[in-house]
């Protein structure tokens, strides 16, 4: 009898003495339904990944929003327990604990112009990378300006503990800015720290033109100046 092309075709396995249904030019029905269960266990376990990565997300922004409101009671006298915890909160969730846990990371009265610094050091004799932090006390005075600056300071250590190299703001530096951002996406990481508006304690004004300068201890001899400016007289405001 001759068979019609196109149409199905019983084919029984003596062996296993069950039938598969086959049609010309198509994937047996048994490997389709394989290959559908397999698509959808890899859609349910990229579900289950984007669920996990959402939450961990979600569990950061809780745990930075609530050493910000902890730290909203008392900054100033707290700082030093909040920089600890925002250096090791950050090691771990951003840089996978490869800075050191020991790092030296202190405030400074002596940095004026810039947020943060950080100092990188070389053991010749151990080829062990180092590094220090330093925070400038006058110009960080708030958890948010604490958490950015510090963050920046992190990454110039992690290019030059962790890649061994050193450089300013270049590509290595904006990779691990670019991982913070990812990571913390509500976050960004200041590409500099020159920018915030220092608070000081006493502005000194010239009376007749827009000039100022800022000082964090009172200065009686810049009463006795003229204003650089108009040559006007000065006077004192006192936050």
């Amino acid at each position: 009898m001759e068979m019609k092309k196109g149409l199905p075709i019983e084919f029984e396995n003596e062996n296993t003495s069950r039938s598969i249904l086959f049609a010309k030019n198509r994937t047996p029905l048994r490997k389709q339904a394989s290959e559908s269960a397999a698509v959808d266990e890899n859609e349910e376990r990229l579900y289950h990944v984007q669920e996990e990565k959402s939450k961990s997300l979600s569990d950061i922004s809780i745990n930075l929003d609530e050493m910000e409101s902890e730290a909203q009671k008392n900054f100033k006298r707290n700082r030093d327990v909040f920089t600890q915890k925002l250096y090791h909160f950050f090691n771990r969730k951003i840089f996978n604990n490869r800075l050191p846990k020991d790092m030296s990371v202190t405030w400074s009265d002596y940095l004026r112009t810039t947020a943060g610094y950080t100092r990188c050091s070389r053991d010749k004799l151990t080829n062990t990378y180092s590094c220090k932090i330093e925070l400038a006390s006058k110009v960080l005075t708030s958890f948010d300006r604490l958490r950015d600056t510090l963050l920046h300071e992190m990454c110039h250590a992690a290019v030059w503990v962790v890649n061994q190299q050193k450089s300013n703001h270049g590509p290595l530096w904006q990779m691990w800015a670019d991982r913070c951002n990812l990571i913390l996406p509500n976050v960004q990481v200041p590409t500099r720290c020159h920018n915030y508006e220092i608070e000081y304690k006493f502005t000194y004004r010239c009376k007749n033109c827009p000039w100022k300068i800022g000082r964090h201890s009172k200065c009686s001899r810049f009463l006795e100046l003229k204003c650089p400016k108009c040559y006007g007289s000065i006077y004192c405001v006192k936050s």
